[in-house]
């Protein structure tokens, strides 16, 4: 039989204070050393931490892309008071809104801007290498073909092009023109006029004089014919009011109005004309025409806002109270927040 172990086995004495001192005296100093040993580690990783941690806190956030299907349109108000419309397959990323400061990139597709005027506020639209720098303006910037080309058009006010983060400026892009400009096709050289036969007298008055003969004169003075092409023509109206002829402007653009009302560029230059014949040539019911007419051929263009505006303000001028109050209450009901809101709520419409 298995004797049972005794409980004092299991019984662990208690040291005297003599022996708990002569103990302590021994281990102290081992823990005093590794402390000291674990104290550099013990830091490095407290700084690891903390420059972990203000890594994550410094860090920019990551820009915020805005994107459209094929078939959407979508229009956005910037913190700045400024909106955006992105064109069908379209997308962009905000970098930064801020008061001094609001910068954007155009991935692809196309996108109109209307930037609030603020001369403290820098905005800016990057695209395919290039920066669009604007105060306040009205403006597209659309990346063309497989390659991504960059085409900036400006349909108010004027815009700064510059190699992408440089302070140079590649270009200055004034209201109704487009940059990189589109070249005019080369015209073939006039083929070289043939030189007249030499006269050859009959043998048998052979012996008369000859008639002096006069030197023929200068050609006459051929004049420059007008261009036919769409393109053509909205270029050369843009040189011509650029140059101060606004009739041959008017002109050129009443004449791609009436040849090429299908032409994608019909409404700019019919809201175009509506604006000279309002502002520079006093012709207030052509304006009203022409501006009604860029209205039914683009119903969504870019510049329908603008042209609903210029409609109330000719009415206005014309002293047509009751066209004028229309234009200006229909402008308002379609564009509550618009760039031109206040001053079609403050306009004084005849009667009103």
């Amino acid at each position: 039989m298995t004797s049972r172990p005794k409980l004092s086995a299991f019984i662990v004495s208690e040291a005297t204070p003599v022996e708990l001192a002569r103990q302590w005296a021994a281990i102290e100093p081992r823990l005093q050393s590794r402390r000291h040993r674990m104290l550099p580690l013990a830091l490095a990783l407290a700084g690891a931490a903390a420059v972990a941690i203000v890594a994550i806190l410094v860090q920019p956030a990551p820009p915020k892309q805005i994107s459209t299907n094929r078939y959407e349109r979508v229009t956005l108000a910037l913190d700045d008071g400024s909106r955006m419309q992105l064109r069908p397959a379209t997308a962009v990323n905000l970098l930064r809104q801020g008061r001094r400061e609001v910068r954007l990139q155009v991935l692809r597709g196309a996108a109109r801007f209307e930037v609030h005027p603020d001369p403290a506020r820098r905005f800016v639209v990057t695209a395919a290498g290039v920066d669009v720098v604007v105060t306040g303006t009205a403006f597209s910037v659309e990346l063309e073909g497989p390659a991504g080309a960059t085409r900036v058009s400006v349909e108010r006010g004027e815009v700064e092009v510059h190699p992408r983060g440089e302070a140079r400026a590649l270009a200055r892009v004034h209201a109704g023109e487009t940059w990189p400009p589109r070249a005019a096709p080369k015209s073939a050289p006039p083929a070289p006029a043939e030189a007249p036969p030499s006269p050859v007298a009959p043998a048998a008055k052979a012996t008369k004089p000859a008639v002096p003969v006069a030197a023929p004169g200068p050609p006459p003075t051929v004049s420059r014919p007008e261009p036919t092409d769409p393109r053509q023509l909205l270029e050369e109206a843009n040189r011509a009011r650029r140059g101060g002829d606004v009739a041959r402007a008017a002109s050129l653009l009443e004449t791609l109005r009436v040849r090429h009302p299908r032409d994608a560029r019909a409404a700019l230059a019919t809201f175009e004309l509506g604006r000279l014949r309002m502002n520079a040539l006093g012709d207030l019911p052509g304006a009203v025409q022409a501006l009604k007419q860029s209205i039914a051929l683009a119903p969504a263009g870019v510049f329908r806002e603008d042209a609903e505006a210029c409609l109330a303000t000719a009415y206005a001028r014309m002293h047509d109270g009751s066209r004028c109050e229309l234009a200006r209450r229909r402008y308002l009901e379609r564009y509550p927040e618009g760039t031109h809101s206040a001053e079609m709520s403050a306009l004084a419409c005849p009667g009103r």
